[in-house]
């Protein structure tokens, strides 16, 4: 009996060694080698850089005969638009630009309803004849600003209309993942074997990365994550982001735009652009840890986080406090401290944008974006009275969509700039 134990465990045994003999020489032979992967960032967006949203080439805007018709790249992201190649005699031509926002979700079948439809509304209520030719478009970036932009400078406008600034992250992250495509995360204990990886290779043809990710997403942390190690800490003074992927996001966004200005300017075609309001009551997308964070303290945060979680909001707010004393990178700490005191009718306003400019991957724009625009020399329209005092309850559809009520609040805004900065409607009487 004993015999035959020792038999199965020597036969066990020489199994392994069998494997472990394959295993080094693999290794000695240099087969199947795991071959290290590093991240790699976005280091420059060069001038004339492709819109990542689509890889969309110009022109955009198509001339036929008498007509000019949006291309049919645009399709996917905007319906099909069509304007005269000569503006009406005594018309005002207004385009406007920009993402999701400005195409009118969630009332994009609506057109009267988005803000530029209620332009064109507002004028003619006000007895001007108007033209305004809506060039938003899902996902559309500043990128796909500025060429639409620069196209519909042909077409005589009278003023630009420019509403863009929610989607500069999200390009961000499709130049990420597009230029780290074969980019893993640290391989599992077993895929380091040379034989696993052997094996995985004669029963399929590739062994991509993507089978590690169930969602686009869950890629998306963790190459955020990868890539944030690496960089700046947070401003301290006032809790914001500093990181290189900050600053290239703010580049491009103000080069998009001074390029604009700047052919517009040389026109004499006035250009407004909006300062767009952010919904603070939305969560923020993805929210990191200071990778500097030790495993104690982090141990310590996770405690502090759950049980804040699982507190009364009255009672949690000390608890919210200590988990950002810990780390005051993670935005979404901020955002429930935030939400707690607007629920016991405290200031909540300063949590709420901390929690919007720690957001790793934002689909609203978060301060240092909005200032890039205070160096651009042209007309710029403010609505923050008229959003952030209300925290957007009645104006916000989502994260960054506005209600048809936001976008008739929106339009007022921009109408009333165009009263005040051009004179349009001042001696302009109401049709009968």
């Amino acid at each position: 009996m004993s015999g035959r134990i020792f038999f199965k465990l020597g036969a066990i045994l020489l199994g392994f060694l069998l494997l472990a003999l394959v295993e080094v020489g693999l290794r000695i032979g240099g087969w199947w080698e795991n071959q290290p992967n590093p991240i790699t960032l976005p280091v420059k967006w060069a001038e004339g850089h492709l819109p990542s949203a689509g890889h969309l080439t110009p022109p955009l805007l198509v001339e036929k005969q008498n007509s000019v018709v949006t291309s049919g790249k645009l399709q996917p992201f905007m319906p099909k638009i069509s304007f005269a190649k000569q503006k009406p005699q005594g018309v005002k031509r207004i385009f406007s630009f920009g993402g999701s926002s400005t195409l009118g979700v969630p009332v994009e079948k609506s057109p009267s309803k988005t803000f530029p439809g209620q332009i064109q509304v507002q004028l003619q209520a006000l007895g001007i004849k108007t033209e305004s030719i809506n060039l938003g478009g899902a996902s559309f970036s500043s990128d796909h600003v500025r060429q639409l932009a620069l196209e519909s400078l042909r077409y005589d406008p009278d003023a630009l209309v420019i509403y863009s600034g929610n989607n500069e992250y999200f390009q961000y992250m499709l130049e990420l993942t597009t230029i780290n495509t074969t980019w893993t995360p640290k391989p599992l204990y077993i895929e380091r074997l040379h034989m696993f990886r052997a094996i995985a290779s004669l029963f399929s043809e590739t062994q991509d990365s993507s089978e590690l990710y169930k969602t686009q997403k869950q890629k998306e942390t963790l190459l955020l994550h990868q890539a944030i190690t690496n960089l700046a800490p947070i401003a301290e003074e006032k809790y914001r982001r500093t990181d290189a992927i900050t600053q290239q996001v703010n580049q491009r966004y103000l080069a998009n735009l001074q390029q604009i200005v700047s052919a517009a300017k040389a026109q004499n075609v006035p250009v407004f652009v909006v300062l767009i309001p952010a919904n603070l009551l939305h969560p923020p997308e993805l929210s990191l840890h200071n990778p500097e964070l030790s495993q104690e303290q982090l141990q310590q945060w996770q405690k502090r986080f759950k049980e804040a979680k699982n507190t009364d909001c009255a009672k949690s707010i000390p608890l919210w406090t200590q988990a950002i004393q810990i780390d005051p990178w993670f935005a979404e700490a901020w955002y429930h401290r935030g939400m707690c005191k607007k629920q016991r009718n405290e200031e909540a306003q300063e949590d709420l944008l901390t929690a919007l400019n720690l957001d790793m991957n934002p689909n609203r724009p978060p301060e240092s974006l909005q200032r890039q625009l205070l160096s651009l020399d042209t007309f710029l329209i403010s609505v923050e009275k008229t959003f952030l005092n209300k925290y957007g309850e009645e104006l916000f559809h989502d994260s960054c969509h506005l209600t048809p009520k936001g976008y008739e609040k929106l339009a007022e805004s921009i109408v009333q700039a165009f009263i005040s900065q051009l004179g349009w409607g001042i001696y302009s009487q109401p049709e009968k």
